[in-house]
């Protein structure tokens, strides 16, 4: 249990947030000028990680070795999360002309692909509302709904904490609060997402 995959990768993104962090928190922390050094010096990182620490709030766990199934798919999901979010909030946006319509589906076949806009298609459903995003803006809006309703996924969550810590400050949020059902069914449609991206 302590030295399977889900595991090292929690280990490692608490012990180095450097490696991991979003590079708007190096800013945010005021700490861009460090952040150089920090790729170019490995024996810099620990000082500098020590001061991430400071700054992020991170604390380990004791029950770090008994993570949760939910757990342990947010640390599988790190690498292809901005992916996984910018299709969650597509698919929320509750529009079937972004799939369709020509504008909109050029901009998702050269983000996604073909396979995986066709797929994600699959996944939608509810009520069709008409397109308000321009197809240019289509991805970044995308993105940011998607990230806000996983920061409600992950809520106060220690580990999912540091996870939201890899992906782009949230500056405001226009989501409004989900109920856990809800929460735990958009879990589990992003469990669906992950296998296709």
């Amino acid at each position: 249990m302590f030295h399977d995959k889900e595991y090292q990768i929690l280990v490692r993104l608490y012990a180095c947030p450097g490696e991991f962090i979003h590079g708007q928190y190096w800013a945010l922390y005021e700490l861009s000028h460090w952040l150089d050094d920090y790729q170019m010096f490995p024996a810099l990182r620990p000082s500098i990680d020590h001061l991430l620490h400071h700054h992020l709030g991170w604390k380990w766990h004791t029950q770090a070795a008994e993570m949760s199934p939910c757990q342990r798919q947010w640390i599988t999901w790190i690498p292809k999360l901005p992916v996984m979010l910018t299709a969650l909030g597509l698919i929320s946006l509750n529009s079937i002309d972004y799939f369709l319509l020509g504008d909109y589906r050029r901009v998702l076949i050269n983000l996604l692909g073909e396979v995986t806009v066709n797929q994600l298609f699959s996944l939608w459903h509810g009520e069709n509302s008409a397109p308000t995003v321009a197809a240019h803006e289509l991805p970044a809006v995308s993105f940011y709904l998607g990230l806000q309703i996983f920061s409600q996924i992950v809520g106060d969550d220690w580990i999912g904490n540091m996870i939201m810590h890899t992906l782009p400050p949230i500056e405001y949020s226009d989501v409004e609060q989900l109920r856990q059902n809800e929460l735990d069914d958009i879990n589990s449609m992003l469990a669906r997402i992950g296998r296709f991206i």
